[in-house]
């Protein structure tokens, strides 16, 4: 039997590894916490119940990891697994590049408020265990939100502009399941909540565009803005308007499982 040639293998691996190290920082590192986590508890190496959000072992035991743990945890291994990984790779990519142009910092502070808020849903709202697929959900939100007129294909059959993708999702996942899917509610009202404080309060007559809140300076030390891929420089940011693109991203159902 034919063995395949050395060179071609190492090519390949420098090929996916400057793939992976070219992604924006944080799409990069949720996209492997997230799959790491996920398969560590589907093969049981990990277990489900050290992951999980319960909030009287996070105050009581100092079990700090589960906010970060219940972050990257995405549910069951299956076809929802790895869409959901897709859809990380996909809108979580787009939105650090086209909405916050490269800036880790700005990009971090938006998730660690949304996650913020689902931390609130799941204390006085409704249990949620584990935050993964809710801010997923956040992202697509926010996704859509500057993506108002770009059009994403829905199995190859229809064409929705990109404002009517998070709801168009929730009604998928209501027709599949039989039942509204709280997780993606949840993102999608975190999601709201940054859209309002960041895009909506400083428009409001008196505000004169103050903002309620903005990235602390320390994030911004930490994590300056990157100015150059492995593609080239990052162009200068501009706020044009998107132009409409048909994008086929597969099915609904994976915000959620």
């Amino acid at each position: 039997m034919s063995q395949r040639n050395p060179t071609l293998r190492t090519l390949d691996q420098t090929s996916l590894s400057s793939w992976f190290y070219n992604l924006p920082i944080i799409t990069r590192t949720w996209l492997l916490g997230s799959f790491t986590v996920t398969l560590l508890v589907g093969l049981g190496l990990l277990r489900l119940e050290s992951v999980v959000l319960l909030w009287p072992r996070v105050w009581k035991g100092l079990e700090l990891w589960r906010l970060c743990f219940s972050i990257f945890y995405l549910g069951g291994l299956g076809m929802g697994f790895l869409f959901q990984l897709l859809f990380i790779l996909q809108y979580s990519k787009s939105v650090e590049e086209d909405v916050f142009f490269h800036d880790p910092a700005d990009y971090l502070f938006m998730l660690l408020f949304c996650t913020a808020v689902l931390w609130l849903w799941d204390i006085f709202v409704f249990r949620l265990f584990f935050l993964g697929p809710s801010l997923l959900s956040c992202v697509v939100y926010i996704w859509s939100k500057y993506h108002t007129h770009q059009l994403v294909s829905i199995w190859g059959l229809v064409q929705v502009p990109g404002k009517y993708i998070p709801f168009v999702y929730l009604l998928m996942d209501l027709l599949t399941s039989g039942s509204l899917n709280i997780r993606a509610v949840a993102g999608i009202v975190a999601g709201h909540c940054w859209y309002f404080v960041d895009k909506i309060y400083p428009t409001l007559p008196g505000n004169q565009g103050h903002k309620l809140i903005t990235t602390p300076l320390f994030l911004r030390n930490w994590l300056p803005r990157r100015r150059t891929t492995l593609s080239g420089p990052i162009p200068p940011p501009t706020r044009q308007p998107q132009q409409q693109h048909d994008h086929r991203w597969g099915p609904g159902r994976v915000l959620g499982e």
